[in-house]
């Protein structure tokens, strides 16, 4: 089975950030992070079952200070709020940056 790569976004273009957990290195292990998952909402489910959880931009200080739960934060996103995309080919850079 061929793996298949799709592209998110909130349909509006505003932009989101992923809930992780940072994990400092420790001996051979190198300094690393986990995303935080929720139920997929139900256009999410019909790709996977889990989603990562997301914050949004207006909310990201809750998250970072901790003033509002984690359980208000991350919570399953309500349906028709992203635009999935299948990404037909592998993206190439056309120039370089300096």
């Amino acid at each position: 089975m061929a793996r298949r790569s799709f592209v998110c976004g909130f349909e509006d273009g505003n932009f989101f950030y992923l809930a992780t957990i940072w994990e400092p290195a420790m001996g051979d292990r190198r300094v690393s992070y986990r995303i935080i998952t929720v139920d997929g909402d139900p256009e999410v489910m019909r790709y996977q079952e889990r989603d990562c959880a997301i914050v949004q931009r207006r909310k990201v200080m809750q998250w970072l200070d901790h003033r509002v739960p984690e359980a208000d934060l991350l919570t399953t996103p309500a349906a028709h709020l992203f635009s999935i995309e299948e990404m037909l080919t592998k993206p190439v850079q056309t120039s370089l940056a300096y």
